[in-house]
């Protein structure tokens, strides 16, 4: 190996000693590496870009995929928001059909519980025409589920006949038209309805209110046998209820009976001596356009 080693170092040398004499070549190797690195921007900027636009598709593709798990989101929500408002609107439907059920129901309970009453009603002593004057009938539909008693009290009252000769002592025009005064047209005074344990309940969401038609007790006493029927709407008078609850209206005037009552003579001043000429029998000459119930009964 020494005739290589010499050789070797015989070079190195001669390479010392160019390198010494021509600095131009020491800068060589500068240059090439400048070249080299100068040469390489390329790859180097091709490959960033490549990266840039790998990852802008990545992220356009998760874009993508995002939008369509959320639009399935959103389908699969609106579904069961629809469903669920189907069902509940299907709840409701069925909830009104059972309150509809229910109030036909109670309805077809208070019909049948209700009694009909039918009344004559004339102005015997005027002079006028019968077409001028009130002549006719009107029926009176009772109402035993909303006033037991005094239901019961009326109708005692009716099949006893107390009020056949009644008059319309007292019309006081959209006010009332008040009835049932004993005179002489009775053989007695009206029998007494029968004592009750349990009065009427006064129950404002389930009674009648004195509105007009509707027919009550005057005076609240359901013995006196007096009535009225509301020309107008006074429900005031629910508030003047006695502890039996007898001022509220037990029963309603039918519409075309209403349109007779109508017609009843209001020319008469309230405390004229009405009273006292229906119960001493002079109507017919002091009071003659006086309108008076001929009779009542039950029919059905």
């Amino acid at each position: 190996f020494g005739p290589c080693l010499r050789q070797r170092e015989a070079d190195t040398a001669v390479q010392h000693e160019m390198l010494s004499t021509n600095p131009q070549r020491r800068r060589l190797p500068g240059r090439r590496q400048q070249r080299s690195n100068a040469s390489s921007l390329p790859t180097i900027a091709f490959w960033a870009i490549a990266s840039l636009l790998c990852l802008t598709t990545l992220c356009l593709i998760s874009y993508h995929v995002s939008s369509s798990e959320q639009q399935h989101v959103r389908v699969r929500s609106a579904a069961s928001s629809g469903s669920t408002a189907t069902e509940s609107g299907a709840s409701k439907v069925q909830g009104d059909a059972d309150m509809k059920n229910r109030k036909l129901k109670s309805r077809d309970i208070a019909v049948a519980s209700a009694i009909q009453i039918e009344c004559i009603i004339s102005t015997p002593h005027t002079a006028r025409s019968m077409t001028e004057v009130v002549v006719g009938t009107f029926q009176i539909t009772v109402r035993p589920d909303l006033a037991p008693q005094s239901s019961a009290a009326f109708v005692q009252l009716v099949r006893s006949s107390y009020y056949s000769g009644v008059y319309f002592h007292r019309v006081v025009k959209g006010f009332v038209a008040q009835a049932g005064i004993n005179s002489n047209y009775h053989a007695q005074r009206p029998p007494k309805p029968q004592e009750v344990e349990q009065p009427d309940p006064v129950l404002p969401s389930k009674s009648l209110s004195n509105i007009r038609g509707t027919v009550s007790f005057a005076g609240g006493n359901m013995h006196l046998g007096q009535i009225f029927i509301n020309l107008g709407n006074n429900r005031r008078l629910d508030a003047e209820n006695n502890d039996d609850g007898s001022t509220r209206p037990f029963g309603t005037v039918n519409d075309a009976g209403m349109e007779l009552i109508d017609k009843v003579y209001t020319g008469y001043k309230e405390g004229s001596g009405q009273v006292k000429a229906v119960k001493s029998g002079e109507v017919a000459s002091l009071f003659p356009e006086m309108s008076r119930i001929e009779e009542c009964h039950v029919v059905g």
